[in-house]
This record gives C-alpha cells, sequence and structure tokens, in this order.
C-alpha cells in the first residue's frame, strides 16, 4: 500500500541521531541530512514504497581542477 504523506526530520544534526531517532519514534518514515536535499524525490519514493530511510552520511563532492 503506497503513503499519502511522509513523516520527515530534517536537520543540521541529524546524522548524529538517525538511527537512534527511528528506533525512538517509529513512526518516523525519513531522517535526512541536508546534504541529501537534493535527491528529497528519491528518497521520498522510497518512503512511498513503505520503508523507512536513514540519510545521514556524510556526502564527499570531489572537485575537479582543469
Amino acid at each position: 500500500m503506497h503513503k499519502k504523506y511522509a513523516r520527515a526530520l530534517t536537520f543540521e544534526s541529524v546524522w548524529q541521531e538517525g538511527d537512534k531517532l527511528l528506533r525512538r519514534i517509529p513512526e518516523i518514515d525519513l531522517v535526512m541530512g541536508p546534504q541529501y536535499a537534493n535527491r528529497i524525490s528519491d528518497l521520498l519514493e522510497d518512503v512511498i514504497n513503505g520503508n523507512q530511510v536513514v540519510a545521514t552520511e556524510a556526502v564527499r563532492i570531489i572537485h575537479f581542477l582543469l
């Protein structure tokens, strides 16, 4: 069954508490750090498909200098 809404937490320090938050508040569908803002549609698609999502890992961006 697809969800019509999602409960999400997004804040800068969420990466420290992501998994812990889901254990303490199982009604949360998505815990996301700001580095994943550009992937919100993909993350919400996972939630719509019935998954709890934690997107808190640090993302490294490599810049190539020419």
